[in-house]
C-alpha cells in the first residue's frame, strides 16, 4: 500500500517563506481567495481541474533573502531609499545570482500534454490537445 501524500495549500497575499514545504509532495498556492475558493481548491485537489497557474512573484529561501537594507525598508526618518533601482523581484535574484525557493513563473501540472492534427489556414491555427 502506498503511503499518505501531503499537499500544502498556501493562501497568501504575496511571497512568503516556504521552508515548511520541503517534505510536502505538492504545494498549491493561491492568492487573494474569493468566495469560490473552497470549490476551486476542492476541484484541484480531486483532479477535476488541472492547476495551471504560474507564480507572479519569487518566493525567498529565508527572511530578507535579497538583503534589503534598513534604508530601503522600512526607511530612516520616514524616508525610504530605492537604491535597488529596477533590480526588484526576479530581476534582483537574477542580478545577484540568488536561487529563490520558488522562482517567478514557477508552476507545474499533474500531467503531460500531447498535441496532434495541427492545421494552419490563413491566420488560424487549430490543434487537438
Amino acid at each position: 500500500m502506498e503511503g499518505k501524500k501531503t499537499i500544502v495549500v498556501l493562501t497568501t497575499p504575496g511571497a512568503t517563506l516556504t521552508d515548511f514545504t520541503k517534505d510536502a509532495d505538492a504545494v498549491l498556492v493561491n492568492f487573494y481567495a474569493g468566495e469560490k475558493y473552497p470549490e476551486a481548491i476542492g476541484n484541484i485537489l480531486t483532479g477535476l481541474v488541472n492547476p495551471s497557474g504560474k507564480l507572479p512573484v519569487s518566493f525567498p529561501n529565508f527572511e530578507n533573502d535579497i538583503y534589503m537594507s534598513s534604508q530601503q525598508w522600512p526607511g530612516v526618518d520616514l524616508k525610504a531609499e530605492y537604491s535597488e533601482k529596477l533590480r526588484v523581484g526576479y530581476r534582483w535574484y537574477d542580478y545577484y545570482e540568488i536561487d529563490p525557493a520558488y522562482s517567478f513563473g514557477h508552476g507545474l501540472s499533474y500531467t503531460t500534454f500531447n498535441y496532434k492534427r495541427m492545421q494552419i489556414d490563413d491566420r488560424n491555427v487549430t490543434v487537438l490537445v
